[in-house]
């Protein structure tokens, strides 16, 4: 009551208000007029905060439509069912290739482009969801354009907007082109598999490790080191795979490379799975992620064992090429040197400064050069090799014999481009040469001349030999005839002393003539022709043992022949040994009471090889050296006769033939004798 607006209003009932109105009425006259000033002044601030409020929508409106309408997807408002559209961005055109009244006109506009394969799918997609509860991915699908020449591919986002009328529901959505996206992932897609292509079939080892040494990345080259697969190896540590040292070593490389953080390069050795040892070049770096932190470490490593081989056989070859004694050059196409061993440089007065610089024509005497060397060089620039030997002058005046080489030297595209000259100083052998020809002149002419003496004295002895043979003929017919003549008519009147003298007389004639008969087959043999053909063994040894079994038929002699021993001999020389040879095993098998003969057959790499074994009375082998002597026997003539040349014809005959016979053999246990003869 005492404020000032109680005041006030006091004052003002005072003028306003009669006397004879009620004091009531004046207050509510008064409030009356306070509501409706306190209204005016509302209404005219909700009047103003609507229009602030329109304004901003408008504004918020403008912005809304300027981004849906610069955006490249398309922007819509519509009912869940899709049946009305409230709104569509003008996007709608360029990716449906529609007017967007077409839309508002026809909700199912949107529907009649995508591809019928598609339609299905997403026919059946709308009717298992419902999209006013729940944020919806569309099955991607595909647009065709209306002249069919263009298909695109629209990825598509629903979200339910919540309203105060709960009887009005709405959806928003996003329609995307990402026939783009797609494209790029694909060609992402074919360039990753193209880089991991690369990667696997690289011929290096490459892999990336954590920085606890797991295998992050693993390329096929690790399956020559270790049995596991390189997708296998992805997540395994090192240490569990690798052997614990090589692991150790690479782990220390590793530590190296993370602490310096900048590439590095390592010698390291890896064993591979056949236990061998090979050596690699490892180039090590780390890899950075977004925020610049080390998280993995990338390892390249190639095999260079067969590089290290290559370049220490080169370094082999570089010594040979510098110890050699001949002169070795290699030239460029224009005939300056490319490089030249110590021997070239010290004979013909280079250095290695003169290495690309100097020509090879200054190192030789102009006119044997353009007479000798310069034709050689230039058949090999024409791709061929050439070679001669000849008297050169070198630098020092000396004159030597050198055997020089030419050979063209080609890259890989098969083209020239330099020539290796191989000279070899024959100068020292060409005198030895000139000298031992005048030797083999002087030599041929003494040969010729003790040939001749020699033929003369082979005719001379043959003529001996027969004429002796000849002469001891008559002589021994008589003494031979006449002592069996005195045993026929005259035997009775000798006493049995006499007789036996004169038995004596008769044997030893017949033995001196077997003697002379052997004596000239011997030298027969030795002198005549040789017919080498393919002669049968077994054919031969058949008739020899059946000749044998006529002639001796109280004898039972078990013989067994190999089939088809043949060899390349002369048929009648062989014949001769092969009746020697059985005839021996016959004879000295004549005291058993069960006599086996075998003939046989072993082939060696060179010469055909066969036997003739016994089970007779054999020899000690310690005489053997005499067995093949003209003359010499092992045994008593009482109890084996013969003359002793038999196994000399045998020797001789195949030594004529280039090959070798030889006996084994035991006292009482028989005797083998092998013959090896050449295949050819």
């Amino acid at each position: 009551p005492n404020s000032l607006y109680h005041q006030s209003v006091e004052r003002w009932l005072k003028i306003a208000t009669p006397k004879r109105y009620p004091y009531w009425l004046a207050w509510f006259l008064a409030i009356t007029v306070l509501v409706a000033i306190a209204g005016l002044f509302i209404n005219t601030y909700l009047r103003k905060l609507v229009k602030r409020q329109t304004s901003e929508l408008a504004e918020s409106e403008l912005r809304f439509r300027q981004l849906t309408e610069n955006i490249d997807q398309v922007f819509w408002i519509s009912t869940p069912q899709l049946d009305q559209f409230y709104y569509v961005s003008s996007a709608f055109k360029t990716i449906w290739g529609r007017e967007v009244n077409d839309l508002y006109l026809d909700p199912n506009a949107w529907f009649d482009r995508i591809q019928i394969d598609d339609r299905q799918q997403l026919n059946q997609f709308l009717y298992q969801h419902d999209m006013e509860k729940q944020i919806l991915n569309f099955p991607i699908f595909r647009l065709q354009s209306e002249s069919g020449n263009e298909e695109k591919i629209i990825r598509v986002r629903t979200y339910p907007i919540s309203d105060a009328d709960p009887t009005l529901s709405r959806i928003a959505g996003i329609a995307e082109d990402i026939t783009e996206q797609r494209q790029a992932e694909s060609s992402l897609s074919q360039t990753e598999y193209l880089l991991q292509s690369v990667i696997d079939n690289a011929p290096a080892l490459i892999c990336a490790k954590d920085l606890e040494g797991n295998f992050t990345m693993a390329n096929r080259q690790f399956e020559v080191i270790t049995d596991i697969s390189a997708r296998k190896l992805i997540g395994q540590n090192m240490f569990n795979v690798l052997n614990h040292s090589m692991a150790s070593r690479i782990w220390e490389n590793d530590l190296e490379t993370l602490k310096h953080q900048f590439p590095t390069v390592y010698d390291e050795s890896f064993v591979h799975r056949d236990d061998s040892t090979h050596n690699y070049l490892s180039v090590k770096f780390p890899l950075y992620n977004s925020q610049r932190e080390v998280y993995n470490l990338c390892s390249i490593s190639i095999d260079v064992t067969e590089h290290l081989a290559a370049k220490a056989k080169l370094r082999m070859y570089e010594q040979i090429f510098n110890v050699s004694s001949d002169y070795l050059v290699y030239v460029n196409t224009d005939f300056t040197y490319a490089a030249i061993n110590h021997a070239f440089a010290e004979a013909f007065q280079v250095s290695q400064f003169d290495v690309d610089v100097k020509s090879i024509r200054e190192s030789f005497n102009s006119k044997e050069f353009n007479k000798y060397i310069e034709p050689m060089l230039l058949e090999c620039l024409r791709g061929q090799a050439s070679r001669c030997q000849k008297w050169i002058t070198l630098p020092n005046e000396d004159k030597r014999y050198l055997d020089i080489y030419c050979s063209p030297q080609l890259n890989r595209q098969r083209e020239i481009k330099g020539i290796v000259i191989n000279i070899h100083d024959s100068t020292q052998m060409k005198r030895t040469e000139t000298e031992l020809k005048q030797h083999r002149e002087h030599l041929e002419e003494l040969v010729k001349q003790r040939t001749n003496a020699l033929q003369t004295a082979n005719e001379e002895l043959e003529a001996y030999s027969y004429s002796i043979a000849h002469d001891l003929r008559a002589p021994l017919r008589s003494v031979a005839g006449f002592s069996q003549i005195l045993l026929e008519e005259s035997g009775s009147k000798f006493n049995e002393e006499e007789l036996e003298y004169m038995r004596r007389i008769v044997n030893a004639a017949k033995h001196m003539s077997e003697l002379i008969d052997d004596i000239l087959e011997l030298a027969r043999i030795s002198r005549s022709q040789f017919n080498v053909t393919n002669v049968n063994l077994s054919e031969l040894s058949r008739h020899i043992f059946a000749n044998l079994q006529e002639q001796f038929p109280t004898r039972k002699v078990d013989y067994t022949i190999d089939e088809n021993i043949s060899v390349n001999a002369d048929a009648d020389l062989m014949r001769v040994v092969m009746d020697n040879l059985i005839n021996n095993a016959w004879k000295y098998t004549g005291k058993k009471r069960k006599a086996k003969i075998i003939l046989g057959i072993k082939s060696e790499f060179d010469s055909n090889t066969f036997y003739i074994r016994d089970n007779g009375a054999g020899f000690d082998m310690r005489y053997s050296d005499n067995l093949f002597q003209p003359f010499n026997r092992l045994h008593n003539k009482d109890d084996f006769e013969g003359t002793g040349i038999g196994l000399a014809t045998v020797q001789r005959i195949i030594q004529r033939h280039g090959g070798r016979v030889w006996c084994d053999s035991k006292p009482g246990k028989g005797s083998t004798f092998y013959v090896s003869l050449p295949r050819n």
